[in-house]
């Protein structure tokens, strides 16, 4: 937290809260030593019974305590593409029939997403592949449709792929996109592969759609994800200006400066977020070119490959709005004439169907 501090962040989310922990950071928020404000969401494991899950439940509807705040409840329902365990609605390149599984069932997700969302609490989930987020989506719908509609903005946390069709329904559902700059490989010394060949080229006009989601007027909060990459603030909104479209099919989905920087001052933005809390950010119509788009092949595999050096034309600068920024639909997303449409094979040994995520999938927001 000191080192937060030391980078200007003055609010966090602690995204592996359980009831020690909200012991033992209202001791010190008490004493006065969190240097930094605090949101803790109680996490819920798709293993934890009844009893347990009523509990953390419980604690997350503390009140704040001093820069110590609660209000929140954090799921994970799927893992992430390296190891084939993000959840997708169609099928990973070379394994037909596999899309991953779900970490919670349908109508679990839903009564916790519905108990939770009736105290008043604020949800956030971990959904990486685009069926994960189609899945918390129908959770969060299931708990309005329960309680009734009212200013939740229940998160979904990643979103490294959106099939077009949920896009809406994010908006509708009055939800914020939790996403990280960082992430896009080639990003923040990311390498491409094996990630761009395990999502599938058909798929990556559909990767981390920020632009699209921003034009969607979608609320959007950026954050780091550290310790699972770097903390700087600074790092993670030059990811959001200067990253590269992996090939001339995919749009640009980079954002003006104004709008990237208040997506990540607003990262920790929520509606119990205690004091000093601030809403996500919304589009706006202010915001100042990012450096030119470039063009140009990042590595010598046969096929289609994603781009990575070169020069094009740039985003939209400070008299545009977000309907003017870059078009995200199908449009954009059809590949140029002659360019291969099919697939690569995913890059190296496909994991077995069901396997565990890595050891420690994004615990952050």
């Amino acid at each position: 937290m000191a080192e937060c501090a030391r980078f200007g962040i003055t609010s966090v989310a602690m995204m592996d809260g359980s009831l020690y922990l909200a012991d033992l950071l209202a001791e010190m928020a008490g004493a006065g030593d969190l240097p930094v404000r605090v949101s803790l969401p109680m996490t819920v494991a798709p293993d934890h019974d009844d009893a347990r899950i009523a509990a953390l439940i419980e604690a997350a509807g503390r009140p704040p305590v001093g820069r110590l705040s609660f209000g929140r409840i954090k799921m994970f329902m799927d893992g992430v593409f390296d190891t084939w365990t993000a959840l997708r609605t169609d099928d990973y390149p070379g394994r037909p029939g596999f899309r991953s599984e779900p970490l919670f069932p349908p109508g679990r997700f839903a009564e916790i997403c519905i108990s939770a969302d009736a105290r008043g609490l604020q949800l956030q989930t971990h959904a990486v592949g685009d069926g994960a987020v189609r899945a918390v989506l129908d959770g969060y719908e299931a708990a309005q449709t329960a309680n009734g509609p009212r200013d939740a903005r229940h998160r979904v946390e990643h979103i490294d792929m959106l099939h077009p069709d949920d896009l809406p329904r994010l908006r509708e559902l009055g939800a914020t996109a939790s996403m990280q700059p960082v992430h896009p490989p080639g990003s923040s010394g990311l390498p491409l592969e094996p990630t761009v060949s395990i999502m599938g080229r058909a798929r990556w006009g559909d990767t981390f759609p920020w632009a699209a989601i921003a034009r969607e007027g979608v609320a959007l909060a950026f954050g780091t994800d550290w310790p699972t990459a770097p903390l700087s603030p600074f790092n993670a909104i030059h990811s959001a200006l200067a990253r590269l479209p992996w090939d001339d099919s995919v749009p640009d989905q980079r954002l003006p400066l104004l709008h990237a920087a208040g997506s990540a001052s607003a990262a920790a933005g929520n509606r119990s977020n205690g004091p000093g809390g601030a809403p996500a950010s919304r589009p706006s119509p202010d915001g100042c070119a990012a450096p030119p788009r470039r063009t140009g092949r990042a590595d010598s595999a046969p096929g289609p490959r994603p781009r990575s050096a070169g020069s094009r034309r740039a985003p939209p600068c400070a008299s545009s709005s977000p309907r003017d920024w870059p078009a995200t639909g199908p449009e954009a997303r059809r590949p140029p004439p002659g360019r291969p449409s099919a697939d690569r094979p995913a890059a190296g040994s496909a994991a077995a169907p069901g396997s565990a995520p890595r050891a420690a999938p994004r615990p952050g927001p």
